[in-house]
């Protein structure tokens, strides 16, 4: 089984905020109108098992310049946070570039096959992974993307924050 199709191509919208309530930290549906898509990512919704809402997930990201970028507001204070993304990955294990505010972030974020999903299988490879950057207060872009050298061969379903370095 090749590579999951996409769905009709979406313009990307301008990238949006992403607004939690008070004391909570935002969490987006990579394929919500708060996310900015571009370079080829797009919407699609032919893999099982995507818990965005409708089943809708980013697919499209295996090309050099694919990207999701996610603008998120009040972030309440600078520091350091973690930044969890649930996708899908099947046969070898993904790797793609994170930026935060438009600066590269030191590592990538993994994206490995814990699931061991067949090589095609993305209906079973659903998990999700994380780094750690620091944030600052207020506004905060972040975006995921597929570099040169990167391996993006990824399905990308929810991305959510939370304070600190944590891992669940």
């Amino acid at each position: 089984m090749g590579a999951p199709t996409q769905s009709q191509s979406q313009s990307p919208s301008p990238s949006g905020s992403s607004s939690p309530t008070a004391g909570e930290l935002p969490k987006t549906d990579a394929a919500s109108g708060s996310v900015q898509l571009s370079g080829g990512a797009a919407p699609a919704t032919d893999v099982q098992g995507a818990q965005a809402a409708g089943g809708t997930y980013v697919g499209g990201l295996n090309t050099a310049g694919a990207s999701v970028t996610w603008t998120v507001d009040n972030i309440p204070e600078a520091g350091p946070y973690t930044i969890f993304a649930r996708y899908s990955v099947t046969g070898e294990d993904q790797s793609m570039t994170v930026s935060v505010n438009g600066k590269e972030f030191g590592s990538k974020i993994g994206f490995r096959n814990w699931r061991h999903a067949a090589d095609g299988d993305f209906a079973k490879g659903w998990t999700h992974s994380y780094v750690w950057p620091t944030l600052d207060k207020g506004r905060n872009t972040i975006s995921i993307s597929c570099q040169p050298g990167d391996k993006c061969n990824v399905l990308l379903d929810q991305m959510w924050i939370k304070k600190g370095r944590v891992t669940s």
